[in-house]
Order: structure tokens, then C-alpha cells, then sequence
């Protein structure tokens, strides 16, 4: 019966409040509508799942994260000249946060 136990583990750890890939927009992650991103979405960690194991005195239990860092992804940045004469194409790095642990949080107040 050992190996019931570790599967019960595995469900517990998928479902819990931890890291998961998230897919999310640049331009809504950077605020800037003046430029166009290839890829325009990225895969970044986000803390997500549940919190049904905090205390029981707790009305609103939410999955925040607890470790943050910044990572640099190189995606292509198109901006468009002025007066309309095409697109300038650059490399860049941009920075988005990604979540390394999570917690569970009682927003009860």
C-alpha cells in the first residue's frame, strides 16, 4: 500500500498552493501599449492552488508568494516609426517576476 500514499502525496502537492506555470501577457505584465512583443505571451512561475489546509478559523484563506524574482526573457520588440514609415525591430530583455514559493494566508480582517 505504500504506493496509494505517494499518489495521495502527488494529488496533494498538484493541488496545493505552490509555483505553477502561468502564461501572461508582456504588455500587461509591462504596461506598454506603444510596442508590439514576439512571443506576446511567456510562461512565468505564479504561485496558484489552494489553501483548504489553513486553520479552520479562517474565513479567507489566499495563495500568496513568499519568494519573488525578477528574471530577464530576450523577446523581439517591434515599435512603429514615425510617420508611419514601418517597424523598428529590436532584441530585448524584459524583466518579469516570477514566484519561487508560496504561502498560505489568512485575509480575514
Amino acid at each position: 500500500g505504500g504506493a496509494d500514499l505517494n499518489l495521495l502525496r502527488e494529488e496533494v502537492r498538484l493541488y496545493s498552493c505552490t509555483p505553477r506555470n502561468y502564461s501572461v501577457s508582456l504588455r500587461e505584465e509591462l504596461k506598454r501599449t506603444d510596442v508590439i512583443f514576439w512571443p506576446s505571451c511567456l510562461l512565468v512561475k505564479r504561485c496558484g492552488g489552494n489553501c483548504a489546509c489553513c486553520s479552520h478559523h479562517c474565513y479567507d484563506c489566499q495563495c500568496v508568494p513568499a519568494r519573488v524574482a525578477k528574471k530577464y526573457h530576450e523577446v523581439l520588440l517591434l515599435k512603429h516609426r514615425g510617420g508611419g514609415r514601418g517597424l523598428l525591430k529590436s532584441m530585448t530583455d524584459v524583466p518579469l517576476e516570477h514566484h519561487e514559493e508560496c504561502s498560505c494566508v489568512c485575509k480575514d480582517d
